[in-house]
């Protein structure tokens, strides 16, 4: 079905062949700027491989590349027009599934029409082939570090309030961005997702949001190994989720509640004022939720309730 095509997850814990043989800088290091007067999509994350797209033009998207760790990196931006930046605003970070790109994630999910009704910026980073390095000592970490960096120094960023949310493989990747860099986010969520368990030490406690249906085939609600390719095991997502309200220290039981065929359960006594939210999705599969691909009668709308979660958690606190 078109939800495994499109957000097939491809979740080998290492790429290695993503800019593969590229000698690399000094960790971190980026070059400067440059400008992207068409779309472009460097699918290898080499230079000499970036050819132009045939994307229409869109009013509020660019699109721009920068060079981390010797790989060409580009990502599509999207200003809603009209947005008042006279005052910081929010923005959250978009991870596409594999195998697609950032365009063609937009293209079925909507989520920049949520940017515009409620004022926030969003950015839509590639991926090297149309993937994630999502692995303890993921090179996509300091890609999506020097991201934020670029946009919080080019445009009026409120540093509380920056989020990520991923589907599928980029929801692993979301979860490792949790692991390794909380103090950039004050939220994240995951559609569709899990997490690898090793290596995962967040210095502060982060909101989580994970939503999932019971029949994805791809991401096992129940876990057991992945029907994409078998590359995996799935922890179960209960188990990943209860491993969140661990790590941020949440006491006593969630709240629950039932809203058609989702379950929400919702920790909210956890240190430093962090939430943790999970959504069940009775009958769901591995899909956006509320979009064309795969839906069922009754899911919800995740790209309002994602917002509607970061909207929510309490602004990150320091720096």
């Amino acid at each position: 079905m078109i939800a495994r095509a499109v957000l097939a997850i491809a979740i080998a814990s290492s790429v290695a062949a993503c800019g593969g043989g590229i000698a690399t800088d000094a960790p971190g290091k980026v070059a400067a700027t440059t400008p992207v007067t068409t779309p472009r999509y460097t699918l290898d994350c080499v230079a000499d491989s970036a050819e132009p797209g045939a994307l229409p033009a869109e009013a509020g998207v660019s699109y721009s590349t920068m060079v981390v760790e010797s790989r060409l990196r580009d990502y599509r931006l999207f200003e809603p027009p009209g947005l008042d930046m006279s005052a910081p605003v929010p923005l959250v970070v978009v991870l596409h599934g594999a195998p697609i790109d950032a365009a063609g994630l937009e293209g079925l999910i909507h989520f920049q029409r949520e940017a515009s009704a409620a004022g926030f910026i969003a950015v839509y980073p590639d991926g090297c082939k149309e993937d994630w390095n999502q692995g303890p000592g993921s090179y996509d970490v300091l890609f999506i570090s020097a991201l934020l960096d670029r946009l919080e120094m080019q445009l009026n960023v409120d540093r509380s309030r920056v989020y990520v949310v991923g589907v599928s493989a980029g929801a692993f990747m979301a979860y490792r961005l949790a692991c390794d860099i909380p103090d950039r986010f004050a939220a994240v969520a995951s559609v569709a997702g899990s997490m690898f368990w090793t290596g995962c030490a967040p210095s502060v406690p982060i909101s989580i949001y994970e939503i999932h249906g019971t029949d994805d085939g791809n991401v096992p609600y129940l876990g057991g190994p992945s029907t994409y390719r078998n590359l995996i095991t799935i922890q179960p997502v209960a188990d990943v989720v209860a491993r969140w309200v661990r790590l941020d220290g949440c006491t006593g039981g969630p709240a629950t509640t039932q809203a058609e065929i989702t379950k929400t359960e919702l920790w909210t006594r956890c240190n430093q004022h962090a939430e943790v939210r999970f959504d069940t999705v009775i009958g769901g599969t591995h899909t956006w939720f509320g979009s064309d691909i795969d839906p069922v009668p009754g899911e919800p709308d995740a790209s309002q309730s994602v917002w509607a979660f970061f909207a929510s958690a309490p602004p990150r606190t320091g720096g």
